[in-house]
Parts: structure tokens; sequence; C-alpha cells
């Protein structure tokens, strides 16, 4: 079996071979699409291979950035890849459940690429099904910690498919967290809606609504995705 590289960006490298969930287009997406207005604390829920956590740290410099992650080996790799940053002092990555951790900081943007498949779907290996599992993180158990840990004007950011996305707006409402961006995800022209990016607040705000494809029909990456994925890319 041939072995995993490391993935290249343009002011930092991923290695994730020993990760449970492996550099894609999802955490991409939301690495580079995630916004607040100068954030001062950030926190990446399921940091993975640290890839959410390290393109933040890129876009918002005057950030502290702390990642956390269930998965030992995971975070492990993630750690390794903050130190050989460009940004290692100023990310922080916690091996530990985000449901029982005590954090200290409240936090003006939170971002999570969570797990999110339902029934039967074992991969036969615990540690990717952790990743991929709504069952190992639930949304309203999810939600619930995500509006202690938010400041008064801070944002939640999170790729989900379309129907989890509806259900997870759904609880989020119930908890006082209100949707004010939504950009539909579709993987090519013709394609179906792949994922939505959603954003919540506590803020009442008219909701901003868009789309982005990432392939065009002649399958190279869109004009659009690469305009929003410019500042890393090769």
């Amino acid at each position: 079996m041939r072995p995993i590289t490391p993935f290249r960006f343009k002011q930092f490298s991923i290695s994730h071979d020993k990760c449970a969930h492996k550099v894609g287009t999802d955490g991409v997406l939301l690495g580079a699409w995630a916004h607040a207005r100068n954030p001062k604390n950030i926190l990446d829920i399921g940091t993975g291979s640290g890839l959410i956590a390290l393109m933040l740290a890129q876009r918002f410099p005057e950030a502290q950035i702390t990642g956390i992650e269930l998965d030992e080996p995971s975070a492990k790799q993630a750690q390794e890849n903050a130190s050989t940053s460009p940004f290692k002092d100023r990310i922080e990555i916690i091996q530990g459940d985000f449901l029982h951790f005590a954090f200290a900081e409240k936090y003006d943007l939170i971002v999570s690429n969570p797990p999110f498949y339902k029934g039967n779907t074992s991969t036969g290996k615990s540690e990717r099904d952790r990743a991929r599992h709504e069952e190992y993180l639930p949304q309203s158990l999810f939600i619930e910690k995500c509006t202690t840990l938010l400041s008064p004007k801070g944002r939640l950011a999170l790729v989900l498919p379309k129907e989890e996305g509806e259900l997870f707006t759904k609880q989020a409402k119930l908890q006082s967290l209100c949707l004010n961006r939504l950009t539909r995800v579709f993987g090519s022209p013709n394609a179906p809606e792949k994922r939505w990016l959603l954003e919540f607040s506590f803020e009442n705000l008219p909701i901003q609504e868009n789309q982005i494809t990432i392939r065009d029909k002649n399958e190279n990456r869109s004009e659009e995705y690469q305009i929003l994925t410019k500042d890393f890319y090769l």
C-alpha cells in the first residue's frame, strides 16, 4: 500500500497518515469560509489533523487557536503539524472529550467538521467511526456546550450534509442560536447539494444565503472555489 504523503499548502503542510479523518474538501471549505470579526480566541472541535486550526491561524494572525480532538493518534499528529507550522506559538491542541472538557475561555469563533453519519455504517475501525458518527457527539449536547462557550457576538461555523444541516438548524433554534449564513455546496453543476456551510450566532440577523460549486463541467476546480481557497492551495 502506498504511504499517505503530507498535504502541502502555501504556508504549511499537513501530515494525516495517523489520523482517523484525512484531509478532505469539507475541511478546506470550512477553513476558508468560516468568519468572525477580529476574533481573539478560536476553537476547532474535532480538529483531526489540525487542518482547519492551521487555516484559521493563517487567516486571523491576531487570534489564539485551540483545537480539541478525542482520538489520541490524531491529536498527536495535529500537535506535530502545528509545531512545524509558522503559527506554532498561537495554536494549542488538546487531546480530550469536547463535551466533558473544562474550557477556561469564551470563543469569538467556534468551528467544527463534526461527525454526522447515522445508522449502521460502521467501518470496523472504532477511531474512524468516532470521527464519522453523530452518536459519538449528539447534536443537542454539542449545541448546548457551544452556547456556553460562545462570546456574546461569537460565531459558530460548521460543514454538514444537507439533511443533518436542516436538523442542526432546528436544534440550534431551540437553544437560542440563529442561522446567519448558509452556503449550499454542490460537487458539480448537475449534482445535488453535497454539503451545507452554516454560521450561527446569538444575533437574530437576516440570513445571507448563496451557493458554491466545487468543480466545473470539465471536472476542474471551479473559479468560485479557486477564489475561496486561493490563499491555501499551491
